[in-house]
């Protein structure tokens, strides 16, 4: 036993929150003596801040179990509810807004249980999600990130050397990570269209170009339309954000013009945006590699 809390009053039936003294680690179980014992597994999760942008920006990477609901409890800030993908990975980026800015976060004790008890969405045992067997050496970029994340092949570390155009490289990352996920975070440098990423896992060895995705919005005529890889598959994703809390409404999909240049009028699906609701863009490429902004 490492640890022991009491909650103790009135019955209550509901959210409760409590903190440990020791760290919560992936893999150490929590138990509760409710009306009935409750047993819970700490998944493996982890949460990253990039630094800011030029617009003041910032974005929250988070690592959870996959497709699950997760309600991140930013402090100051709004709750934003997202959803992670099959890898467990998943985005947050804030717009420029004081009040909305990804500035202090909490200690990580108490952010990770936090997220924790909105994620474990079922009741009785959860366990950590295992790790993706083989599969392919990809990356996943929100484009104005300093930081970069993906899947490896082997439990081996991942060396990830960001080049310019020509070849030249800029700055070298490594994680060393037994876990098949991985993320780095450059320290002088953000990749910008053209760049390549190149990514070296044992003996895998390949090299991805950062494309030209870029995002305009206008809230007056709910329009969208910026640059992106000619021909492609890209999907859009609607977040409208109330006083307090952000929650996913729709995402769809549309291919982009020979032109390499996209104008996409969001009122026939019923998209009203207002100030603060967020819209994204989505790029994944037949190798797995995943671009957003």
């Amino acid at each position: 036993m490492l640890s022991t809390k009491s909650i103790t009053g009135d019955g209550f039936q509901g959210d409760f929150s409590t903190d440990f003294t020791t760290e919560m680690v992936a893999g150490r179980e929590v138990s509760g003596d409710f009306a009935t014992d409750a047993h819970l597994t700490v998944p493996d999760m982890s949460i990253v801040v990039d630094k800011p942008n030029g617009a003041g920006d910032q974005l929250l990477h988070v690592r959870c179990l996959p497709d699950r609901k997760v309600l991140v409890d930013l402090n100051p800030g709004v709750n934003a509810i997202v959803t992670t993908d099959h890898r467990g990975r998943a985005t947050l980026a804030s717009c420029s807004h004081s009040h909305r800015r990804y500035t202090q976060m909490r200690s990580m004790r108490s952010l990770t249980m936090g997220i924790l008890a909105a994620s474990l969405l079922a009741a009785g045992v959860v366990t950590a999600a295992p790790a993706l067997a083989d599969g392919s050496l990809s990356v996943e970029l929100s484009i104005g990130s300093g930081c970069v994340s993906g899947h490896k092949p082997s439990d081996q570390p991942v060396t990830v050397k960001l080049r310019r155009s020509n070849g030249q490289l800029r700055e070298t990352k490594h994680d060393d990570t037994q876990e098949l996920e991985w993320l780095v975070c450059f320290d002088r440098h953000i990749p910008a269209p053209g760049d390549r990423i190149q990514l070296i896992n044992g003996s895998f060895d390949r090299t991805v170009k950062v494309p030209d995705l870029t995002l305009g919005i206008s809230r007056v005529s709910n329009v969208i339309e910026g640059h992106a890889p000619a021909g492609k598959q890209l999907r859009w994703q609607y977040t409208r954000c109330d006083p307090g809390i952000c929650t996913l409404q729709v995402w769809k999909t549309f291919t982009v013009p020979s032109t390499g240049r996209y104008h996409k009028d969001l009122s026939p699906a019923s998209i009203d945006i207002d100030g603060n609701d967020a819209i994204s863009i989505e790029y994944r490429t037949l190798g797995q590699d995943v671009f957003r902004t």
